[in-house]
């Protein structure tokens, strides 16, 4: 399986109890905001003993994005990137190929916009659109 045919697979309906409304929403809004891009909310990835889930997979021209969805005040940034890092891992494992995927966490909560080397933190939606596109 490629990574463009995780584009294809069904999502999540509202109904499940491990539907997430932070990635649903965010998913939502970013289709309106890039309409000739290809997204989805709440991917699973499973290979071997192993699974995760996407909060929001971004496919935009030639550019693959992960993005985690924090909630709340109290996030933890390092855990965070760690997660995302996981997920990459899990991805490009579970589709058997490497393509560069960009990861960024998504928070109305983050006082700032800042990036730390491969880190990307975003807390308004216009600023994320713009980095996508």
């Amino acid at each position: 399986m490629s990574i463009f045919d995780l584009f294809k697979k069904k999502q999540k309906k509202k109904k499940d109890k491990q539907f997430n409304v932070g990635s649903f929403t965010l998913a939502k809004s970013l289709k309106k905001m890039i309409p000739n891009g290809q997204i989805k909310s709440d991917v699973i990835c499973e290979s071997d003993n192993e699974h995760c889930e996407i909060d929001v997979l971004v496919k935009y021209e030639n550019k693959l994005f992960i993005i985690k969805v924090k909630n709340g005040f109290k996030i933890s940034l390092k855990s965070s990137y760690s997660e995302l890092q996981n997920e990459v891992n899990l991805l490009k494992k579970s589709t058997f190929s490497d393509p560069r995927i960009n990861i960024i966490t998504y928070s109305k909560d983050i006082k700032s916009i800042f990036r730390n080397k491969n880190e990307v933190y975003f807390n308004d939606l216009k600023s994320l659109v713009n980095y996508i596109k």
